[in-house]
């Protein structure tokens, strides 16, 4: 061991014993040469006595030997004890003189500065401590010698090959070998746990720098232990100078008396803010919120501070939050502006993308006859008049998903079953990626308004009608007098009387068609009356017997007002070309009126004595009458098609739509 520690007797070898056997034995030897002569005097009892004595003298010397051989056994423990403790402890073990050089070492502390220990005594320990941390060595030692208690602190160190470690110092004063004073230092390696500790600060700082708000990380004390990121953009942004740092926000800060700093500008915030936050380290309050403005030079931002306690005890530190609250509070004015609109003059619901209705105004239950809450969660069908066909409302949703908007007016009926005339838009709201979240209705009762304009309409419509009649009808009379004139003409120039009647015949059916459109209400030219008024009118001017034949329980079709008069001119030259070529030398021409392809088709036949243009015995100039008709015909919904059957000519006219359409009014 040691020899600074002490070791036990060294044995003694065999020669020795014997040497000192010998010393005995002759030391013994001569005491026995020459007796004294009280010896030569003691009488055989006393002889016995003594014998007595020295036996139990050596029992006692025996026993004593014992006794040194357990105690030297303990002692012998004892130093085995101390090594283990010593040597072989988990920290190492330094003694420092005042000088701050090392006296004494466990294996431990050699091995945790990477030296021998032999090597290791008097090194400087300031040499194995990182220059950085020197200060905090030598405030300890100072503090030590001056009688103060143990002291402790946190070194980074670095072995004898530059091999850097965290360390942790706990150290007295005390009187060394010799009587001066030395240090007893205990060396404990936290490197792991350092480490361990820096990873999980470093976990915190990015758990920290990932939440939006300001967030400051305080003590019990207070003081500023961790900020995040927007922390130091919140400092930045929100400075005197832009851009420049803010004073004392940083790590190391008292909080609280930064909060004062600010009583001459905020007097009423700055004092709230720190009484708040004494209160939830003090362990008062068991938080603490706050609102305030902050007024910059072009600019007015509102922020919310919050404080809370780390855990349950406000000695582990408390945490501080500040949120910029600008654009909720600007929203939340906007909202009070919005609640003033929306009691507007007009009914307004809001919906979401289901159509189900979220809100309404007052104005849409008075319109209505719906409270709010009958009508939340309900869709619009809720309002639906059978005035109006569900196609139709659904187009309105089609238009309003598709053009964002659609505007226009409605029937729509009120909780007690009354119809009621709508306008207003229905507009879809949409989030940034242009998906429909909500639907806003918006209307006003245009009832009154509409039947006023009805009843106008109608009015203007009666009064047009009737002077479109009377038009039709003075129309009429002077085509008529016209065609009278021609007639008279033709019978005083026989030459010429076919042309006339030709052109009497053309008049007569455009005085027919404003004849039919005057009788009707909105200038409705029936089919079947038409064509037979032109017969009948044909028949008058060439004498010769016209029949029509039109079916029982017919079904109205109208001609479309814009080829009214093109058919009757087609009409009545079908006719007269009927007549001219064989119904007048036989005295008959028959018209039939049958059902057609689809709803409003109809075919439309002429039969007569004779003979087709094309055959030979007709002349080519007589072919003129059926270029005329193919001229006048509709471009479309209108085919004429003629065929010879034996001595008979039939001529089929093939009409349908968009020349004819249903009289859905009769």
């Amino acid at each position: 061991m040691d020899s600074q520690v002490g070791h036990p007797a060294t044995p003694l070898s065999v020669e020795e014993r014997l040497v000192l056997r010998q010393r005995a034995e002759l030391h013994l030897a001569g005491q026995s040469a020459f007796p004294s002569a009280e010896q030569e005097t003691l009488s055989p009892e006393a002889m016995q006595h003594l014998l007595r004595e020295l036996e139990v003298h050596q029992i006692e010397l025996e026993m004593q030997n014992e006794e040194l051989r357990r105690t030297q056994a303990e002692r012998d423990l004892a130093e085995t004890r101390y090594f283990d403790f010593y040597d072989l402890a988990p920290v190492g073990y330094v003694t420092v003189s005042e000088q701050g050089l090392i006296l004494q070492s466990n294996l431990t502390a050699a091995a945790m500065l990477g030296v021998a220990r032999s090597q290791l005594t008097l090194q400087p320990i300031s040499r194995f401590i990182e220059r950085e941390d020197q200060d905090t060595y030598n405030l300890l030692r100072k503090q030590l010698f001056e009688k103060c208690p143990a002291q402790s602190c946190e070194l980074r160190m670095h072995k004898h090959d530059g091999s850097p470690f965290f360390a942790r110092m706990d150290a007295i004063a005390a009187p060394g070998d010799d009587g001066a004073q030395v240090l007893r230092l205990v060396l404990v390696d936290i490197t792991s746990s350092k480490q361990a500790a820096i990873q999980r600060n470093a976990m915190d700082q990015a758990i920290l720098n990932s939440v939006n708000a300001a967030v400051v990380v305080l003590d019990q004390y207070g003081v500023i232990r961790l900020v995040n990121e927007p922390w130091q953009r919140f400092v930045l942004e929100n400075c005197v100078k832009p851009r420049s740092s803010a004073p004392n926000v940083g790590v190391g800060t008292n909080y609280p008396m930064f909060c004062l700093t600010n009583i001459h500008v905020h007097p009423h915030t700055a004092t709230a803010a720190h009484d708040g936050i004494q209160g939830v380290l003090a362990g008062v309050l068991p938080s603490f919120n706050l609102e305030y403005v902050y007024q910059l030079t072009n600019q007015r931002r509102w922020f919310s501070m919050c404080a809370l306690p780390i855990g349950r005890d406000p000695k582990h530190g408390i945490t501080i939050t500040h949120t910029d609250i600008t654009t909720y509070k600007q929203a939340e004015v906007d909202l009070r502006v919005a609640a003033v609109a929306f009691e507007t003059q007009e009914a307004i619901a809001v919906m979401d993308s289901q159509r189900r209705i979220l809100r309404v105004n007052q104005v849409f239950t008075e319109i209505t006859g719906y409270s709010a809450q009958e009508l939340l969660g309900k869709t619009t069908k809720i309002l639906r008049s059978k005035r109006q066909s569900e196609s139709s409302f659904e187009d309105i949703w089609t238009r309003t998903i598709n053009e964002g908007k659609e505007q226009g007016g409605r029937w729509l009926q009120n909780k007690n079953g009354k119809d009621f005339f709508a306008h207003g838009t229905t507009t879809a709201v949409k989030n940034q990626q242009g998906q429909i979240t909500h639907y806003v209705i918006t209307f006003s009762d245009q009832t009154l308004k509409q039947q006023q304009d009805q009843q106008r309409m109608q009015h203007e419509a009666a009064h047009r009608d009737a002077l479109v009649r009377e038009v039709h009808h003075r129309i009429k009379n002077n085509l008529q007098g016209i065609g009278g004139l021609l007639q008279q003409f033709a019978s005083q120039k026989p030459e010429i009387a076919e042309q006339m009647q030709l052109v009497a015949g053309h008049l007569n059916g455009i005085s027919i068609i404003h004849g039919l459109q005057g009788r009707h209400d909105k200038s409705r030219v029936r089919l079947c009356e038409l064509t037979r008024e032109i017969a009948q009118a044909t028949s008058t001017i060439w004498q010769t017997e016209i029949t029509v034949d039109i079916p029982p329980h017919w079904i109205f079709r109208v001609v479309v007002e814009k080829e009214a008069v093109s058919m009757a001119l087609v009409l009545n030259e079908l006719m007269v070309n009927a007549v001219k070529h064989g119904g007048k030398a036989h005295g008959q021409v028959n018209v039939a009126i049958r059902q057609g392809l689809g709803a409003d088709g109809v075919e439309l036949s002429i039969v007569n004595k004779g003979h087709l243009h094309k055959n030979k015995d007709i002349p080519a100039g007589r072919q003129h009458g059926l270029q005329l008709i193919e001229s006048l015909r509709p471009r479309e919904g209108v085919t004429v098609t003629l065929t010879q059957r034996g001595d008979q000519v039939h001529t089929l006219l093939q009409i349908g739509t968009p020349v004819l359409t249903l009289d859905t009014e009769n």
